[in-house]
């Protein structure tokens, strides 16, 4: 995506990159404090389309004012494609619940 990026015209200075996640979820928390640094509550997570709502979703959970760029898929089989769609419900519905008990936790 940072390649995407780069290619489109966006300054690296507009780019950051974390590389430490192997989550979605994991992603989103470990952003937290940089963007608390940078005072920056508005961001833009470039991501596939299929995988744009559960982005959505969990940065709205940490806070955030997210928007959600999504580049077309090239070079990527529409059976591949079908197959991330698929794979991305019960994915969605499984951090939905995630989300909630985490949410539970915090205030109980």
């Amino acid at each position: 995506m940072q390649k995407i990026c780069r290619e489109a015209g966006v300054p690296d200075s507009a780019i950051l990159l974390e590389d430490q996640s192997r989550t979605t979820l994991e992603n989103l928390a470990n952003i937290r404090a940089l963007l608390a640094r940078l005072d920056q509550p508005s961001i833009v997570i470039v991501t596939d389309g299929y995988h744009k709502w559960r982005a959505l979703m969990v940065a709205r959970h940490f806070g955030f004012q997210a928007q959600a760029s999504c580049p077309l898929q090239s070079g990527t089989s529409g059976l591949k494609v079908v197959k991330f769609w698929l794979r991305e419900v019960p994915a969605l519905i499984y951090y939905w619940w995630r989300l909630r008990r985490l949410g539970q936790k915090s205030s109980g």
